[in-house]
């Protein structure tokens, strides 16, 4: 599992939950770039939680993202 977050306590979080990579966003310029070079090629799905489009732009190779949203 791979955590994307700009929070350190989100991350530390993620990481006690059994994240295997986390991701810093707020000090990250290319996170998709990031996560495919922590992974060896990308995660093969993502899953975003926030609505952000920044998110669904190349963080798995095939492009499969998972949107979370709130009703």
């Amino acid at each position: 599992m791979v955590a994307v977050d700009v929070s350190a306590d989100a991350l530390a979080l993620a990481r006690a939950r059994g994240a295997e990579v986390v991701v810093d966003a707020s000090g990250t310029r290319d996170v998709p770039a990031a996560v495919h070079e922590l992974t060896g090629g990308g995660a093969h799905v993502s899953l975003d939680a926030l609505g952000s489009l920044a998110a669904m732009d190349g963080p798995t190779p095939a492009g499969m993202t998972v949107v979370a949203l709130d009703p």
